[in-house]
């Protein structure tokens, strides 16, 4: 079961995309969540696994992998360089 609706975010991304994020499993199990928009993408140890699979074309999406080699990189594969913030209440984009 991915978090289609994560309450909260680890980290985001905004992207012409949409919103690139990461988010603690709400099972509990202590792994992360990688999505984009509403949609979960995978599950990860470590945050850090996320944000490297979405910088490096390897987060299972093709229209976010398609932009792998872009300049400037659609998605950091710092994760300092990504935001740290909550989603709104009632599931919305905090944008």
């Amino acid at each position: 079961m991915h978090p289609s609706h994560p309450s909260q975010w680890l980290y985001f991304v905004e992207t012409l995309l949409g919103h690139v994020w990461i988010a603690p499993d709400p099972n509990g199990n202590g792994r992360f969540w990688l999505g984009l928009g509403d949609e979960g993408l995978g599950s990860y140890h470590k945050p850090w696994q996320a944000t490297d699979d979405a910088a490096h074309g390897h987060s299972g999406d093709a229209r976010l992998d398609q932009f792998v080699g872009a300049r400037p990189r659609l998605v950091p594969a710092d994760a300092k360089e990504w935001n740290r913030g909550r989603r709104l209440a009632g599931g919305t984009d905090p944008s």
